[in-house]
């Protein structure tokens, strides 16, 4: 019924000022859209303030599902004026309206917005997909449809009453000033930063947890030390709203991708054991963890004793075991007060760390995790002892039970013999 009405309101749509003839429809909450094709965003809000139009303002469900069944059939996407302030410092932060609308309605699909693969995404389109949910998306994508909205009178959104003065030269004007913002701030897709592009920056997450992204790439000692020298210490996440922020940051070198954690692997151990609870660098304790599926799995029989959130170009806030020596995680350090060395806090369980100052930790297990087997793997050395020892263990069982099966068979085999000797040697009554 929803959809035979919004269509018999289409078909009644009077022109809009401007609007290519044919083009213009009406919703059931009043608005007017024109249709203008495909383009990119930039292009499609000149074309729409070049006749005296303005990008989407959704204010009401009506509105969003009347866009979404009226081009369903046509496209895939279709831009909004829901736009990110530049240097909004992590995917989900920082969303507005384009100057001038009033809405506060939103209609994100799960998920969303997200920077998908490091890509700077700051404006959205509906989804045809996402069944008229909203997805973030890259301006200069040239495959989504250019829906225009005009006022009605009085200059008010959502009034069906036609007028030729939509666009108030005031709000024209910033509407411009806020796209050449975005223009000027928009990055190339992906992680890569040129040296002009580092600057270290500070964010604080809405937890109140504080974080300061160094501006560089190192090694986990480097990036320690780093963040050692400022007081504070790498990353430890303590639920899932502050992994997904941290994961999310996206200040200069970071962009969401690989990102080194605080958390460590204990001496001599299998691919997935060893991360214990107290195992991180900052000498604080967190049962939290992230691990994408399969990790940790010393990935090519490489000793990965050190983790990271987020892959190069596959940023999904998820954990990865990574070399201690690898270059390529940024450094991001939070704001956490060391252990007083004073408190001599009780040992929880037969892991619990020697160590208990930050030097002291510094002194042994740095160290050790710088040199861990890199190059040569560690396929054939102790890290693999535990399993090693199980399966010897089920050999040697294995073997024993054997062999007593075989002595039992042997020995029944005997015993069977004699029998039939003497039976065959008896004389004949």
């Amino acid at each position: 019924a929803a959809l035979v009405l919004l269509a018999a309101l289409s078909s009644v749509a009077g022109q809009s000022a401007g609007c290519p003839e044919g083009n213009s429809f009406v919703s059931g909450g009043g608005s007017t859209f024109c249709k203008l094709g495909f383009m990119t965003f930039w292009d499609c809000h000149s074309s729409c303030t070049g006749i005296s139009l303005n990008l989407p303002c959704i204010q009401r469900e009506l509105d969003n599902l009347f866009l979404f069944n009226h081009v369903a059939d046509e496209v895939e996407y279709i831009w909004t004026g829901m736009v990110q302030e530049p240097a909004s410092p992590t995917a989900d932060a920082g969303w507005k309206w384009i100057v001038g609308c009033p809405s506060t309605f939103t209609n994100w699909a799960e998920g969303q917005p997200n920077d998908n693969n490091c890509r700077d995404e700051k404006v959205s389109m509906l989804s045809r997909a996402k069944e008229g949910k909203w997805v973030d998306a890259e301006p200069s994508r040239e495959d989504v449809a250019c829906v225009c909205q005009q006022k009605g009178s009085g200059g008010q959104w959502g009034d069906s009453d036609d007028n030729d003065d939509d666009v108030d030269e005031e709000e024209l004007a910033a509407q411009r000033e806020l796209v050449a913002r975005l223009k000027t701030a928009e990055q190339v897709p992906g992680c890569a930063v040129t040296e002009s592009d580092i600057t270290a920056k500070e964010f604080t997450s809405p937890q109140g947890v504080a974080y300061y992204d160094t501006g560089f790439r190192s090694t986990f000692d480097m990036c320690f030390e780093e963040c050692r020298g400022r007081g504070w210490t790498l990353p430890m996440p303590l639920d899932a709203a502050e992994n997904n922020f941290l994961g999310m940051i996206r200040g200069s070198i970071t962009t969401r991708c690989t990102t080194w954690l605080g958390l460590y692997q204990a001496e001599d151990h299998s691919a997935k054991k060893g991360w214990y609870d107290r195992n991180w660098a900052g000498l604080g304790e967190s049962g939290f963890r992230n691990w994408a599926k399969g990790q940790p799995d010393d990935d090519e029989c490489v000793q990965e004793s050190c983790s990271v959130i987020n892959q190069p170009n596959q940023p999904n806030l998820e954990w990865y075991d990574a070399s201690c020596l690898s270059t390529e995680p940024a450094c991001v350090c939070q704001k956490q007060a060391f252990l007083d060395p004073t408190v001599q806090s009780q040992p929880v369980s037969e892991h619990d760390r020697k160590e208990k100052t930050v030097d002291e930790w510094a002194a042994s297990e740095l160290p050790r995790l710088m040199n861990d087997p890199h190059t040569k793997g560690v396929c054939g050395d102790s890290h693999w002892t535990e399993p090693a020892f199980g399966i010897t263990l089920l050999c040697l069982v294995g073997s024993v039970v054997l062999n007593c099966a075989l002595l039992i068979a042997c020995l029944f085999k005997r015993q069977s013999q004699r029998k039939t000797a003497a039976v065959c040697a008896a004389p004949f009554p």
